[in-house]
């Protein structure tokens, strides 16, 4: 036998007697079969063997493994057959997964659902016998039918019926165990992620913290030690350097703290309606004595009564992290130009600088924890990367985006796009 399910000459579904309803509980057992990854993969030999004896129990010359979803049958398995996909409409499947038990239809032709269908009328090839035998999810749901067809009429004894209810069940166990072991392999893939991540982690704090104290420490020995002997000049030098310092390694212990709450999940997302404009000149005011230093012009072009419904902890943060980076790579007398902009339903979030830029390979590894580095400024401050990492996180937890352009010795731009309305449960 060979059907030609897809040949419209011959499957014309005008003529199917009756068409099947939808299940009572059609979108959760949509979810049910979607859920086992199986439904439009190819075909695997795990399935063969019980599909073959699917037929050798019934004495059947067809017999499939038939996931029902919303549209189409895909046939993950079969035997005696080609096809792989075909319409669930006025299909028989659609009318077995209806049933509690095994749908058996002895003589098509006597069978109101199914004696004008295209297969049963057909004058070759065509189809006498069907029985069909639910695949139940954990929820009892029907995922398709393991079923057997042949062209001539036939019946079942009990033995056969059980002995097909019990492949159905084999075939759902062994769906299950495919179901866990692509779970497990995620897992694995995913505690690979964390061990790399708790690794980078210690390794930040094993060199930039401590070379950071280790730094505050020798110059304040000296400062305890040799105080009285030293000329004011030396002395206002370190002190400038003791508070440079503090405030970097502040800056990174806050980075490293918000990066492990977030890694832990205890950083929770928490949006409130506030205006950008107001928002990032508050940030920008606590940079203005660190861009004169550096006689740096920090130039802030933003709109206020711009209300946006955001968490402004992130949102604050994100900005905070981005003017440090701008300023940190840009040299002496050159400039930082914060901007903001409506998009459509977007804002976004420009920051200019005219520092060092970098290249095309350097950007590409900016928000990746495994591949970041501490890189020094352009005055000698310090960094371990972990503010860029922070900020796609806290983008991403937007529904934003975050891209950057760059070219070396000219400056580099960091753009944000975030929603101007955010969806409040983001806190996965």
């Amino acid at each position: 036998m060979n059907f030609m399910l897809n040949n419209p000459d011959v499957f014309d579904m005008k003529s199917v007697t009756t068409v099947a309803p939808l299940h009572p509980q059609e979108d959760q057992r949509l979810i049910d079969l979607y859920d086992y990854g199986v439904f439009g993969t190819p075909t695997s030999s795990e399935y063969d063997d019980l599909v073959l004896l699917a037929a050798t129990i019934c004495n059947a010359p067809i017999a499939l493994l038939s996931l029902v979803g919303d549209e189409k049958l895909h046939f993950k398995s079969s035997c005696g057959f080609n096809e792989e996909f075909t319409a669930r409409k006025g299909s028989f499947c659609s009318h077995a997964i209806l049933h509690d038990g095994v749908m058996v239809v002895e003589d098509t032709t006597k069978d109101p659902r199914f004696n004008t269908h295209p297969l049963v009328i057909c004058p070759t090839n065509k189809v006498r016998f069907y029985a069909g035998a639910p695949l139940l999810s954990q929820n009892g749901l029907p995922l398709g039918v393991v079923c057997v067809l042949g062209d001539q009429p036939q019946s079942l004894t009990d033995a056969q019926i059980k002995g097909l209810k019990t492949v159905a069940h084999q075939i759902v166990s062994t769906m299950e165990l495919k179901k866990s072991y692509d779970q497990l392999k995620d897992y694995s893939e995913q505690l690979k992620s964390l061990n790399k991540h708790k690794d980078r982690f210690f390794s930040i704090i094993a060199h930039d913290l401590r070379g950071a104290f280790h730094g505050i420490m020798g110059f304040a020995e000296v400062l305890d030690q040799e105080y009285d002997s030293m000329e004011a000049d030396s002395i206002k030098r370190i002190v400038r350097y003791l508070s440079d310092s503090s405030v970097e390694t502040y800056q990174l212990l806050e980075n490293l703290l918000e990066w492990a709450s977030l890694d832990e999940g205890s950083i929770k997302f928490h949006p409130s309606h506030f205006d950008i404009g107001v928002a990032i000149s508050n940030i920008s005011d606590r940079f203005t004595a660190s861009a004169a230093k550096k006689e740096i012009n920090l130039v802030v072009k933003t709109q206020h009564d711009i209300d946006l419904y955001a968490d402004r902890h992130m949102f604050e943060s994100i900005v905070h992290n981005l003017i440090s980076n701008a300023l940190k790579f840009t040299h002496r007398g050159g400039q930082v130009t914060v901007s903001s902009e409506i998009e459509g339903d977007r804002l976004r979030i420009d920051i200019i600088d005219t520092g060092v830029g970098m290249s095309q390979s350097k950007i590409k590894k900016l928000f990746s924890l495994e591949t970041t580095s501490t890189v020094r400024g352009t005055s000698g401050e310090a960094g371990s990367g972990l503010g860029l990492i922070l900020c796609r996180e806290f983008v991403d937890r937007h529904f934003g985006s975050i891209s950057v352009k760059s070219t070396p010795g000219e400056g580099s731009t960091f753009s944000v796009h975030l929603p101007i309305k955010v969806k409040a449960a983001s806190n996965s």
